[in-house]
């Protein structure tokens, strides 16, 4: 008589039984390795960025830093190639030092936008990495990306404009009506009046621009941004 054949699941199943605390402690290792796995991918950008700019600075001139899953590891990493290539000590970096942190950050950008393609920040530290290459042509497509995926973000709406305003005369169209919304966006609260305020009179392009956006405003919108531009006059 020839024996029966068992699959490996049978098998496995037949195992689980007559050991039941094993199948029980065999999952419950996995779920626990696979936790610690998670964990240290989450807290794995902070140990290697560090806290200062300068720290900073050398892990992101060094390679690209791995983002754990979640919002908060991305927004993690994504904030300190922000901070890095805004920083001063990184726009005074040697070439090729500085465009290693770039090319660092782009792939960064878009290892996170392969997997969440409506990731605002992304799209603009994308932007804002193209600006430091000279790449008008994909800093025009991703700011128009982030504001679309963004909003109702007003501190990325401010980040959006002042990277607008820094290259207002290499934008398409395109990205000039997402400026315009952004202007829009920000002309609706008090930090955001402030932010335009503050520029207004800087800037002959923001100052006729703002202008015209507020004009589409509310009476009382209109009124909170005359008083916000009159107090930064003072």
């Amino acid at each position: 008589m020839i024996a029966p054949q068992f699959s490996f699941g049978a098998r496995l199943a037949v195992r689980s039984k007559s050991f039941p605390g094993w199948g029980i402690l065999g999952v419950a290792a996995l779920l626990t390795a696979g936790s610690a796995v998670t964990a240290y991918s989450e807290i794995l950008p902070l140990f290697r960025s560090g806290s200062g700019i300068e720290q900073k600075l050398d892990a992101l001139t060094a390679g690209a830093l791995p983002s754990g899953p979640s919002y908060k590891s991305q927004m993690l990493v994504l904030s300190d190639c922000n901070a890095a290539v805004s920083s001063v000590q990184g726009q005074v970096l040697l070439p090729e030092a500085r465009q290693a942190m770039l090319e660092n950050c782009k792939e960064m950008a878009q290892s996170i936008l392969a997997e969440e393609p409506s990731f605002s920040f992304a799209w603009f530290i994308d932007a804002l990495v193209a600006e430091g290459q000279g790449n008008f042509d994909e800093l025009n497509t991703s700011l128009v990306r982030s504001q679309l995926f963004g909003q109702r973000a007003q501190w990325l709406a401010q980040s959006r404009a002042m990277l607008a305003l820094r290259n207002v005369g290499s934008l398409t169209p395109e990205a000039l009506r997402a400026y315009e919304m952004d202007i829009a966006t920000l002309a609706a609260s008090d930090l955001g009046r402030r932010f335009l305020a503050q520029n207004y009179h800087l800037d002959a392009d923001l100052q006729a621009r703002a202008t015209s956006v507020v004009e589409t405003l509310s009476p009382d919108l209109q009124r909170q941004f005359v008083a916000a531009v009159r107090s930064a006059n003072r």
